[in-house]
């Protein structure tokens, strides 16, 4: 039977004409007419076709669903479209090879050879079953989706195997043994778990915002216009008003700290460091107007003001994101950007 799979490969994949036979632009040949020019070249059936096709361990070749045509998978090296549909790889995927093409792949990376495509594996075994085919095997393993980022295609066979164009030498990971491979792979999936988690805030974040989005409306109306005008003008006259800040901000800060998408005590901080010591310097101390005070004005009442803008940016960001996103965004505005730095979720 193995004798027949590999003719089978080289009239379906390389050479039809051996026996005159004709394939569509899409690879398949009619299972009539293979058999019958199967018969003076290399006996055929049906019953053996219909064993190669479901025996088959790798799943070279399949059926049309009335098994009126027949075709190879992958790995033509003649010119067929098989219709593939580009996927998206997962972040690794596999080459198996042998020894001796090490040298070459590190000059010019993986190339088609004479294939349509290059072959890639999803699991380490299948390369070195690969590999073991051309000789002393070693595996590779691939940066795939790094390679998307940069716009280069993937696609996978109907029988699982993931194809693509080429592979520079600067997206393989040369000398990697199995257990290596399955360490980068695991720490990939925690760093993929974390972001996703991450991610997952972000969503949480702006239903927290749509959810409270009057409140924080009606709070950013109450500390602009006049109000917010003749605060400032007071702290420049000298004016003990300009005291009313310190409240102000704690009000605003409490409104921030309830659309926080994290949970209680899941963070050292449960706002950015940063934010915190600006706001705890600016509502902390000399909350009381002093006499003392007129002496070092600025000195005292500058880390209100400090504390009341920071605050105030961060309401008016989460009222304008609130208003304007439908969704959590992937391309972050500089608003949006900044309050997920506000709530260590960037």
């Amino acid at each position: 039977m193995t004798k027949k799979s590999k003719f089978l490969s080289l009239v379906l994949r390389h050479k039809p004409e051996t026996i005159g036979l004709e394939l569509d632009e899409n690879g398949w040949a009619n299972v009539d007419e293979l058999l019958q020019k199967c018969v003076a070249n290399n006996s055929m059936t049906m019953a053996i076709l219909e064993e190669i096709v479901a025996t088959n361990n790798k799943k070279r070749f399949a059926f049309n669903d009335d098994k009126t045509k027949i075709r190879a998978s992958q790995g033509h090296s003649i010119d067929v479209d098989l219709n593939l549909e580009e996927k998206e790889p997962p972040f690794y995927l596999f080459h198996g090879t042998a020894e001796k093409n090490i040298e070459s792949i590190k000059e010019k990376g993986l190339i088609k050879s004479g294939r349509q495509y290059v072959h890639l594996s999803s699991d380490y075994d299948t390369a070195v079953k690969v590999g073991q085919r051309h000789g002393n095997p070693v595996v590779l393993m691939v940066r795939a989706k790094t390679r998307t980022y940069r716009g280069f295609k993937f696609f996978i066979s109907d029988n699982n195997v993931w194809l693509t164009d080429h592979v520079e030498p600067e997206d393989i990971v040369f000398d990697i043994d199995k257990e290596e491979a399955q360490r980068m792979i695991d720490n990939h999936n925690k760093f993929q778990k974390k972001m996703h988690e991450r991610y997952a805030k972000h969503d949480v974040l702006l239903k927290n915002i749509k959810d409270n989005l009057p409140e924080l409306e009606k709070e950013l109306e109450s500390v602009s216009g006049l109000w917010y005008e003749d605060r400032m003008y007071r702290f420049y006259h000298h004016s003990f008003k300009v005291y009313d800040l310190v409240g102000t901000t704690e009000d605003i800060v409490k409104l921030l700290r309830k659309i926080n998408p994290n949970e209680k005590g899941e963070n050292v901080y449960r706002l950015d460091p940063y934010f915190e010591r600006i706001y705890m310097e600016g509502t902390c101390q000399n909350r009381k107007f002093e006499i003392s005070h007129n002496s070092i004005f600025d000195t005292v009442t500058r880390p209100f003001i400090e504390a009341f803008f920071h605050a105030r940016y961060f309401l008016e960001m989460a009222v304008k994101y609130g208003k304007e996103l439908d969704e959590a965004p992937s391309s972050l505005p500089s608003g949006w950007a900044a309050l997920l730095e506000l709530y260590n979720i960037r």
